[in-house]
C-alpha cells in the first residue's frame, strides 16, 4: 500500500511539472493566435491553466488597438476529452465577463475587417459555445450599440439553449431601438420580452412586449402588444432560428390613424388620408425574403377623407378604369368614404395593395403595386 502510494505521489508530481512547464509555452501560443487575428494590436494574457485531458483556460486578456478597439475578457476555456480530441471536436468554449468596445467614429462597422482578421479554419470544430456576461459597446459611422448578452448555443445548428440580451440603445441606418430585453431558457421558460421604443425614420413602435418560450430551436412570441399609429397591434410569432430564419408572425391591428400613417411615411405630397384602420395581417418568410403576406383591414369604423395629389398615381388609376385623367383628379380630389376595405398580397414577389371605399359620393377603387417586394433592400457600397 505504501509503495502505491508513494508511486501515485511521484506520477502526480510529474503531472503537475509538465502542466508547469507546458504553462509558458501555451501563453505565448495563445498571444501569437490573438496578435494574427487582431491586426497591430496589443495582447496580453496574465495566465493560463492546464487541466490534461480535460480543460485549457486563460484569464486575464487585454487586447487593444488605439482608434479602433479594446477588449478586456476575464476567462476563456476549453473544455474537450480524448473520445472529443480523436474525433476533431472541442466539446465547449467558455467565454466569461468581457467588455468589447469598438470605436471607429469614421468608419462603417464593415470597415472593422481593416483591423480583425477572421481566423482560419481549423480542423477541429466546436460543439458548444457559452458566453457569460458580455458587455458590447459599439460606435461606428453607421452603428452605435450598447447591449450586455449571456447565451448558450449550439453551433452546429445554430440552436439557441438560453440567451439574456439587454439593448440598452442600437442604432443603424435610420433605424432605432431603445431599453430592450430578451430572457428566454428552453428549460425554464416561458420568459420575458419588451421593448421600450422602435422607431425607423418618423415610423414609431412604443409599449412592445410579450411571453417568449424556447422549444427545439423555436422562438415562440405569445401575448405580443405594441403600440403604433395611435393604435394598438397585438399577436404572436414564431422564430426558427438557425443559419436561414423561418418566421411567422400574425397580429391583430386595432385603431391605427391614416393620417398618422401618411404623415410618418412623408406621403403627404402624393396623398392625404384620415380614418381608423383595423384588421389582421399574417407575414412568413425566410430571412429576408417574404414567402407569405396576407392582410385584410376594414375602415367603417368612422369613415374618413382621401385626397390624391400625385399626378403619376391618378395617371394609373385612369388607366385601370378607362376613365379620362380629368374625371379621376375630380372624383379624389376631396372624397369623404363612410366605410371601406383593404387588402395586403404578395403575388410573385410583387406587393400589392387593394383599397374600396364607398361613400355619398359614389365607390373609389385604388390599387398599388410594388414591384420585388423585400423587408429589407440590399444595401449599395457607400450607402
Amino acid at each position: 500500500m505504501k509503495r502505491f502510494i508513494y508511486f501515485l505521489a511521484i506520477i502526480l508530481f510529474l503531472m503537475a511539472a509538465a502542466a508547469l512547464s507546458v504553462r509558458p509555452a501555451v501563453l505565448w501560443i495563445a498571444r501569437r493566435q490573438i496578435a494574427a487575428v487582431f491586426i497591430d494590436g496589443k495582447v496580453s494574457i496574465k495566465d493560463a491553466r492546464i487541466l490534461p485531458l480535460r480543460r485549457a483556460s486563460l484569464s486575464g486578456i487585454a487586447i487593444k488597438r488605439d482608434g479602433a478597439y479594446d477588449l478586456e475578457i476575464g476567462e476563456v476555456s476549453v473544455d474537450y476529452s480524448v473520445d472529443s480530441l480523436l474525433r476533431k471536436e472541442i466539446l465547449k468554449i467558455s467565454l466569461d465577463k468581457a467588455d468589447v468596445e469598438v470605436s471607429l467614429p469614421r468608419q462603417n462597422i464593415s470597415d472593422l475587417t481593416r483591423h480583425v482578421r477572421p481566423g482560419h479554419q481549423g480542423a477541429l470544430t466546436i460543439k458548444e459555445l457559452a458566453v457569460s456576461d458580455l458587455s458590447l459597446k459599439v460606435l461606428t459611422k453607421d452603428l452605435r450599440l450598447e447591449a450586455r448578452v449571456s447565451a448558450e448555443l449550439a453551433l452546429a445548428d445554430l440552436s439557441i439553449h438560453s440567451l439574456e440580451l439587454t439593448v440598452a440603445s442600437l442604432q443603424n441606418r435610420g433605424f432605432l431601438l431603445k431599453d430592450g430585453v430578451l430572457r428566454v431558457n428552453r428549460k425554464s421558460g416561458p420568459d420575458e420580452f419588451r421593448v421600450g421604443d422602435i422607431q425607423y425614420n418618423k415610423v414609431k413602435v412604443t409599449g412592445m412586449n410579450g411571453i417568449v418560450r424556447l422549444e427545439n430551436g423555436i422562438f415562440f412570441l405569445d401575448a405580443f402588444s405594441a403600440q403604433t399609429f395611435n393604435g394598438l397591434v397585438t399577436g404572436n410569432a414564431t422564430l426558427q432560428t438557425g443559419a436561414y430564419p423561418e418566421y411567422l408572425v400574425n397580429l391583430e391591428c386595432a385603431d391605427l390613424s391614416l393620417e398618422r400613417f401618411v404623415d410618418d411615411f412623408d406621403l403627404g405630397e402624393k396623398i392625404q388620408m384620415s380614418g381608423l384602420l383595423s384588421g389582421r395581417l399574417i407575414l412568413r418568410g425566410q430571412g429576408t425574403d417574404v414567402e407569405v403576406l396576407d392582410g385584410d383591414f376594414s375602415m367603417a369604423k368612422t369613415g374618413g377623407t382621401l385626397v390624391i395629389k400625385d399626378a403619376s398615381m391618378l395617371e394609373n388609376v385612369a388607366q385601370g378604369t378607362g376613365q379620362s385623367v380629368d374625371l379621376i383628379v375630380e372624383s379624389f380630389k376631396n372624397y369623404h368614404y363612410n366605410n371601406g376595405a383593404l387588402t395586403v398580397s404578395l403575388e410573385e414577389g410583387d406587393l400589392r395593395v387593394d383599397m374600396a371605399l364607398d361613400g355619398e359620393a359614389g365607390k373609389r377603387d385604388l390599387n398599388i403595386v410594388v414591384h420585388d417586394f423585400r423587408l429589407t433592400k440590399p444595401i449599395k457600397d457607400g450607402s
